[in-house]
């Protein structure tokens, strides 16, 4: 009856590792898994700063152009 019962539990204590070992992999592949969206989200803010940079840069550019255009036209007209 006792090596019955160690019979069990060596298959049972073999399972429990073997799904233990499969936990930690998991585990393990997840946490990569977060560290990697982590630094997607963080290049996106980076970009989204960045573009809305550029954005507001080109806006005041345009701006620029605008005025300096009237003044040109003005500068013409007063000839």
């Amino acid at each position: 009856m006792y090596l019955f019962l160690k019979k069990i539990f060596n298959k049972n204590n073999f399972i429990f590792i073997k799904a233990l070992k499969r936990f930690n992999t998991l585990l393990t592949a997840n946490s990569l898994l977060r560290a990697e969206i982590d630094n997607l989200r963080n290049e996106r803010e980076r970009f989204e700063n960045l573009s809305q940079k550029s954005e507001n840069e080109l806006k005041d550019l345009r701006a620029q152009l605008v005025e300096c255009i009237e003044r040109s036209v003005t500068s013409y007209e007063q000839r």
